[in-house]
């Protein structure tokens, strides 16, 4: 009966011009009120009522932003406020106005998630607090966490610039800075993590671990709190990534999509993997245990890598073995290959070895009375 008179209550309002009417646990105004639309939050006693709910009456602070109307707003016009003291950040605006004027359909959109924003970390925090807000997480209050643990860490700010470059400069489908802001969850999922762990170092734990929750069910990608990744990184596609808690990545790492950096057993401690600066870690290959990946090494698509890997190696197979040496950071060329003038010495013995053979057989067939024997 509550239910029905409330739902009575409901109509007769939606019904009179300029009244604010309930939907769920969101409020709008009927049509002849204040243009726009104005959106609120139950409040704090989850009783519907008016006491504690903070409203909005800029739509650009609603959430979500796309869904206000912002139709007929120059997105060149956004421009002038650009701050010239931060390159990147001018750069991301007017790819963000051009896919505006290009695409008209996604004009408010993209005034909503970029052009309004002051700076690459309000953009991230804001895309972010979308993906993984959900009833009982909502994206107001997770746009608030964000903002503050970005503002109070340089260095989180600084590996967001870094790996937004490596996406840009290391992945040949993404076109443009804004592309991989809005859209790559490979990357979305690296800055959450990233967020994450700042807080895990905090002590704030159990927000981390809710957050860590949230992350695996929208990116299909699951990194421990814990976990600690460098700059520059590179998540290419995302999907299937799973990181141990006490697993460490260094700067300028390439990981493709499947990869497992776990433990063995199910002893407390140091036990997932160390991957120094400049590794290439392939699809689906699997490092185990508290072994390290030495700088600049190569790791073959669908390889199960159980013991220590020296710097500038390349193994391959299952178990793993050295087939090769790289010259140079294979995570910035994404070459998963040997080339044959950087081919190791192991691959050069192993080719004589094998030539030498050969030749020995051959021998053999033309001289049988011949004695062979070592």
């Amino acid at each position: 009966m509550r239910r029905t008179n409330t739902c009575l209550r409901a109509l007769r309002a939606s019904s009179r011009p300029g009244r604010t009417v309930r939907h769920g646990t969101k409020w709008s105004r009927t049509a002849g009120g204040k243009r726009g639309t104005k959106m609120a939050t139950r409040n704090a006693n989850g009783d519907g009522g008016t006491a504690g709910r903070p409203t909005f009456d800029r739509p650009d602070k609603a959430f979500p932003l796309y869904m206000a109307d912002f139709e007929g707003i120059d997105c060149r016009s956004m421009l002038s406020t650009v701050d010239d003291d931060d390159p990147l950040w001018t750069e991301i605006r007017k790819e963000a106005a051009r896919d505006a004027e290009a695409e008209p359909m996604l004009s408010s959109f993209l005034y909503a998630s970029v052009l309004v924003h002051s700076s690459v970390e309000s953009v991230i925090s804001f895309v972010l607090a979308n993906r993984l807000a959900e009833a009982s997480m909502l994206s107001t209050k997770l746009k608030e966490v964000f903002d503050e643990v970005l503002a109070s860490d340089a260095n989180l700010r600084e590996a967001l610039r870094c790996d937004l470059l490596a996406v840009k400069d290391r992945d040949p489908a993404c076109t443009s800075y804004v592309h991989a802001l809005l859209y790559f969850k490979g990357f979305h999922a690296l800055q959450a993590h990233k967020i994450s762990h700042t807080l895990w170092c905090r002590g704030q734990k159990v927000m981390a671990i809710a957050l860590q929750s949230r992350m695996s069910e929208e990116f299909g990608v699951d990194i421990h709190p814990g976990a600690s990744i460098g700059k520059g990184v590179l998540l290419d596609h995302g999907q299937g990534i799973v990181i141990g808690e006490t697993a460490v990545v260094g700067d300028r790492v390439s990981i493709m999509q499947g990869v497992t950096l776990g433990g063995t057993g199910k002893d407390a401690g140091d036990r997932h993997p160390k991957v120094r600066h400049g590794c290439l870690i392939g699809a689906h290959a699997a490092i185990l245990g508290n072994i390290e990946i030495g700088h600049s090494s190569l790791v073959a698509a669908g390889s199960l890598v159980l013991k220590d890997v020296g710097k500038r190696t390349m193994v391959a197979g299952s178990p793993a073995k050295v087939v090769g040496v790289t010259s140079s950071e294979p995570s910035r060329s994404m070459i998963h290959e040997i080339k044959s003038e950087v081919r190791g010495k192991f691959c050069k013995d192993w080719e004589d070895a094998v030539q030498q053979e050969t030749q020995r057989e051959k021998a053999m067939r033309d001289n049988p009375t011949m004695d062979w024997t070592i």
